[in-house]
């Protein structure tokens, strides 16, 4: 992924992100902290953006679900409504989510890290492993690929 994600590339991306429907000043606060090598804070700001897209853009007037429960109750609405036909979106949706419902995973009360990314033991505290830049880059693109799913969904 490392390639991909050159300086420049990150640059574009940001700038999509500022013309996206993403709230500015948190955006530009994930930015600045991913640019001075503050992985932890950046990534708990876009985790905080995330989740607020996905507690959104369900129903007002019922019970709005947080992180994976709110990414997998988005994703099963979307593939009841949608047919096969659009295989190459039922795909992005699929992986987008797949990634969402991952990073929002239930904690099963902490006993056992998970080896991948999770938001619970970031914003508790209970995280034992660093917060790195490729963790960033995922989010920032996981933030991205949400906003322009969102759009369409």
């Amino acid at each position: 992924m490392k390639p991909y994600c050159s300086k420049k590339a990150m640059e574009e991306l940001f700038a999509d992100l500022h013309r996206a429907s993403v709230k500015k000043e948190d955006l530009d606060t994930a930015i600045f902290c991913y640019d001075n090598r503050q992985y932890k804070a950046s990534a708990l700001v876009l985790l905080g953006m995330i989740d607020a897209k996905l507690i959104r853009k369900q129903n007002r007037n019922s019970y709005r679900r947080t992180g994976s429960k709110a990414a997998k109750k988005i994703r099963e609405n979307f593939e009841s409504e949608h047919t096969t036909e659009a295989f190459f979106t039922m795909l992005h949706c699929v992986n987008l989510f797949s990634c969402i419902e991952t990073v929002f995973a239930p904690t099963e009360n902490f006993k056992a890290e998970p080896y991948t990314f999770n938001r619970n033991y970031l914003a508790h505290g209970m995280t034992r492993r660093p917060v790195r830049q490729r963790d960033c880059i995922q989010l920032f693109l996981a933030l991205y690929n949400l906003t322009v799913f969102l759009k369409f969904a």
